[in-house]
């Protein structure tokens, strides 16, 4: 079967589908053509066609390239495009299990929840890490749950906890990263089932542990602090504006190839909301916020700039 189509609609699920490193894997054949490729159309004929065209229509029409339709990428193209050059394969795919004694093997599997780039080094007790979990809604279609681990020392990604189950299977495996993670501090969306996972993993991991962020009432009066971060109208441009800085300053070190589509795809609308485009998906960059957000009020940061070699250089599997 022959398909021919142009991306007129912008980044839909086509995009994630056709240009992803699934696409390697499935029984499809990609070829890309421009319209300077077509032998029935000479210059004269391209120009007219197109002297009326946008920019965004200049690329979409003329090249097949994917542009945001509905609005602007909210992060840097430029770091965007770096992220993109350096992303790498998981050393490890799979599952994580953990037997009645508590002991957590690992089983290599294509579709397992867990990718992970840098495992802890066991020479090192007292390396830190902080994950950021974004917890699906349960809709049909929807976000899958998910978590970013960061690693304290070099501000990177280190893991990716990506699973469509339910919550008190998603917040078993978050409490896997942090057992495997030295102990690493757990922010998680308190949003609709975020409250659920929340309660599962309060009276099974120390409360230190969790992120606890500071709450005032309308006169600015500290009220104590609450469990878990909560998304809304104050607090996601907070999230918004922490992770633009990270990736403007390539301050924070991904390798994956999903997590920088989906930073992509995050746009901000005409009406001046942000969010995921179309039928894209940003549980992966929400995660990121969360974590970052709980990197830098939990611990004292050091910015610094990532170059190539911190992408290639001493990485530790230990799976």
């Amino acid at each position: 079967i022959w398909v021919t189509m142009t991306p007129v609609e912008g980044m839909t699920w086509t995009y994630s589908y056709l240009t992803g490193k699934n696409s390697e894997k499935s029984d499809i054949d990609i070829f890309g053509a421009t319209i300077w490729d077509n032998p029935y159309l000479n210059h004269s004929e391209i120009e007219k066609l197109t002297s009326s065209y946008s920019e965004e229509e200049l690329q979409i029409r003329l090249y097949g390239k994917y542009v945001n339709l509905s609005g602007h990428c909210v992060f840097s193209k430029k770091a965007l495009s770096a992220y993109m050059e350096r992303t790498a394969t998981p050393k490890f795919t799979g599952f994580i299990h953990e037997d009645r004694h508590g002991k957590l093997t690992w089983e290599e599997n294509k579709n397992g929840f867990f990718r992970i780039w840098r495992a802890p080094n066991p020479k090192d007790r007292l390396e830190q890490y902080v994950v950021g979990a974004d917890v699906a809604e349960g809709t049909e279609g929807g976000d899958f749950s998910c978590a970013e681990v960061l690693c304290r020392h070099r501000c990177e990604v280190v893991c990716e906890l990506h699973a469509n189950c339910d919550t008190d299977l998603f917040a078993g495996e978050i409490i896997k990263l942090h057992r495997f993670y030295n102990g690493a501090k757990l922010a998680v969306e308190k949003n609709s089932h975020g409250i659920s996972v929340i309660n599962y993993i309060r009276d099974r991991v120390p409360r230190h542990k969790l992120y606890c962020r500071r709450q005032y009432d309308k006169h600015g009066h500290y009220e104590g602090d609450a469990i878990g971060w909560e998304t809304n109208k104050r607090t996601k441009p907070i999230l918004v504006d922490a992770v633009a800085q990270f990736i403007r300053e390539q301050a924070v070190v991904i390798h994956g190839e999903e997590l920088v589509r989906e930073l992509n795809t995050f746009i901000r609308r005409k009406d001046g909301s942000v969010g995921s485009q179309g039928s894209c998906h940003d549980d992966r960059v929400i995660s990121l916020g969360i974590g970052l957000i709980c990197f830098q009020e939990t611990y004292e940061m050091t910015q610094h700039r990532v170059n190539a070699d911190s992408y290639t250089r001493g990485v530790h599997t230990g799976y």
